[in-house]
């Protein structure tokens, strides 16, 4: 078993893998692994937000956050929320957007185009056309 998908123990003795395509963030060897499922459009998720940053800042290299997207039905705009932070991993980039979707959490689909269609540069280091192809969003998608 790799580090990537060795199971982080918790007190109850449950296990939860993390695999090497999860977003993590804090030491694969860190004494405390959070898992997360979130939602970009969930009100209470963007309430925590504050909240998991704090956690991060008191127990440092001792934890290790790890972000798996769970987009709920009832959140519209969750899903290609989703797709955006998806496409900025493929720039190496998914930390900068979950960030940039929680802060503006109210305003997901005007942000979610306008950083497709104009704002793209952050991410895509300047090329639309490679922003054009990882985006899934139909609606935002460049020809």
């Amino acid at each position: 078993m790799n580090e990537q998908t060795k199971p982080a123990r918790a007190a109850t003795g449950l296990a939860t893998l993390v695999y090497a395509e999860d977003h993590a963030q804090g030491a694969d060897r860190a004494s405390v692994t959070l898992v997360e499922y979130g939602d970009f459009e969930c009100p209470l998720r963007g309430q925590a937000y504050p909240a998991v940053k704090l956690i991060q800042q008191r127990f440092g290299e001792r934890l290790r956050l790890v972000y798996r997207h769970f987009p709920l039905k009832a959140h519209p705009h969750a899903h290609k929320a989703a797709e955006a932070a998806e496409a900025a991993h493929a720039q190496a980039r998914f930390w900068e957007m979950h960030a940039l979707l929680f802060h503006n959490q109210l305003h997901l689909e005007s942000m979610i185009c306008g950083i497709t269609q104009s704002n793209c540069n952050w991410i895509c280091k300047g090329s639309r056309r490679n922003w054009s192809k990882a985006c899934t969003l139909s609606k935002c998608r460049q020809t």
